[in-house]
């Protein structure tokens, strides 16, 4: 059979392509398709996928369906026209589509590859990753040999917490060679989250033997020094965060603090990443104030009012409003380096925040005290749909609510839900839900919930900014804190130097919840038996 005559062009063009030529093989492509406009009655469909691939590669994704779906109209039955069409479906966020194109393209070629691939990755996205570990392994099954299936099953396997099945598949993926740099740091991250810290390090440090400029490893290791205790070099390391696309630093035109002399002059100290980390990092400062700095600090809407009470902070602004003249900036997260901060010098004097005197009026009286334990309770963190690593931390952070019935089985205890956002309403239709006051429906900011948790006896929450609100305030705090946990709960400790009231109730296996809940339960059931604590003026020491 006589190839086409669009053939020769054709091949020059997808060499282009591949090459990461992009614009020379658009161009290539579009051309030939001008000149065979005239000869030929309809488009070729392999002239046209090229095309919309080449478009996909340049993030032209609006220009790359369009292509696609003529190519598909063209030729309804083309597998790879179904591909490549739920492909560009996919990156315009029309996932339920691209999904139905995704099947639809498998119904036609149950052994294409590269179609359960992208299935896989669209699922994945979504936080489906049991279904999505089906499609990599069906990409697998028909292709052993295929690294990025079988990466990204690894990724799929890592966020539902199954990390040693997912360090098999990144060893699977590196065959018999040495592991590439990437893979390196792949691997180093999953063994942070299986708490083997020392070969997480090493693995790091191969990564970075093999390629230095890679900021990634760099960046990782930091947290499992961090999480090891080994503050000096941790927080040092810490400073690659950004280099990443973790964090960006916000734009100053005056230069950054660097730990010289700062009396006298103004400073501006911003959050930088949640509300969590703002109100675990605030407390220095009062450190800044102290050497004689006017501190203006930069936080999120709903922590105005309440890091105004901070020592020592003069103006708390929110992200795009002026600060006035300043001589210099730093973020809150990178304060400890400069006070060269240790787990044994860790600034742990509590409180430091306090509602104002506006909210402790509004929410006096407003949580029942009947002679009982009152506790709070919060059980889910803020998912974050678009980041989908976040997100996946989010659910392993997080319990449903009916997972913590045992708590309720504890008599003379009132329970106050403190639950943010859409999870609140969890509560509903639960057999224990009459047992839980749910003020949050008139929460303002962290002000107004702060002023709740002052009324409080104990706060049992899962690893969320509620647990950095409570130890902040100095009220009683119990963390529920996943298997991979955050690296500053430290390992195999129960109590934590930032917060002297907090308790932590560790999950000794990855996703069994059942254990520390049940810790918990028989925890306070011990403290409900033992009477109710002073309250000394609306605040406590730790609860046992």
């Amino acid at each position: 059979m006589n190839e086409p005559n669009w053939a020769a062009p054709l091949a020059a063009a997808a060499k282009a392509h591949e090459e990461g030529r992009l614009p020379e093989a658009e161009e290539r492509l579009r051309t030939l398709l001008r000149d065979l406009g005239a000869r030929e009655p309809v488009r070729p469909v392999p002239v046209l996928l090229r095309l919309a691939g080449v478009l996909v590669a340049r993030g032209e994704f609006e220009r790359a369906y369009a292509i696609a779906d003529e190519a598909a109209a063209i030729a309804p039955a083309d597998p790879l026209a179904l591909n490549l069409r739920a492909s560009a479906l996919g990156l315009l966020g029309r996932r339920a589509e691209a999904e139905a194109a995704f099947r639809a393209a498998l119904a036609r070629d149950p052994e294409l590859v590269e179609a359960h691939f992208n299935l896989g990755r669209l699922l994945a996205g979504q936080g489906r990753n049991a279904e999505a570990a089906i499609a990599f392994r069906a990409a697998l099954d028909l292709a052993p040999d295929a690294a990025p299936p079988r990466r990204a099953l690894a990724a799929a396997l890592r966020d539902e917490g199954r990390f040693d099945e997912a360090l098999a598949e990144l060893d699977r993926a590196a065959g018999a060679g040495e592991p590439g740099p990437d893979l390196r740091n792949e691997r180093g991250i999953l063994q942070v989250m299986a708490g083997r810290l020392d070969a997480a390090i090493a693995d790091f440090d191969a990564a970075l033997a093999a390629r230095p400029d890679f900021v990634a490893p760099r960046f990782n290791r930091s947290l499992a020094l961090l999480r090891q205790g080994d503050f000096r070099r941790g927080w040092t390391e810490y400073e690659h965060r950004f280099r990443t696309d973790m964090v960006r630093p916000m734009p100053f035109t005056q230069p950054r603090w660097r730990g010289e002399p700062i009396a006298g002059r103004t400073i501006v100290l911003w959050g930088e990443q949640g509300h969590g980390d703002s109100l675990q990092f605030v407390r220095y400062a009062s450190l800044v104030a102290d050497r004689g700095a006017r501190v203006v600090v930069i936080a999120q809407t709903a922590l105005q009012r309440l890091l105004r009470s901070v020592a020592g902070v003069d103006r708390v602004v929110e992200p795009g409003q002026p600060v006035g003249p300043h001589d210099l900036h730093a973020p809150l997260m990178g304060l400890p380096e400069l006070f060269g901060t240790t787990v044994e010098t860790i600034p742990a004097t509590v409180p430091y925040l306090a509602p104002d005197a506006e909210a402790r009026a509004r929410w006096a009286g407003r949580i029942p005290d009947r002679g009982r334990l009152r506790v709070g309770l919060v059980w889910a963190g803020d998912a974050r749909p678009h980041l989908a690593m976040s997100n996946a931390t989010d659910r392993r952070r997080s319990v449903r609510l009916e997972r913590l019935a045992p708590l309720f089985g504890v008599t003379e205890v009132d329970f106050v839900s403190l639950q943010f956002g859409a999870r609140g309403r969890d509560r509903q239709g639960q057999p224990f839900a009459d047992r839980m006051l749910d003020p949050m429906g008139e929460v303002r900011d962290f002000a107004d919930t702060a002023a709740i948790v002052e009324q409080l006896d104990l706060v049992v929450t899962v690893d969320t900014a509620m647990a950095h609100l409570a130890g902040a305030l100095g009220r009683p705090v119990w963390v529920l804190s996943r298997f991979d946990g955050c690296f500053r709960w430290l390992t195999d400790r129960e109590d934590s130097p930032w917060y002297p009231t907090m308790r932590l109730f560790r999950q000794t296996t990855s996703l069994d919840w059942e254990r520390p809940i049940r810790q918990v339960a028989a925890a306070l059931a011990d403290l409900a038996g033992r009477g109710r604590p002073g309250r000394n003026d609306g605040r406590a020491t730790a609860a046992a």
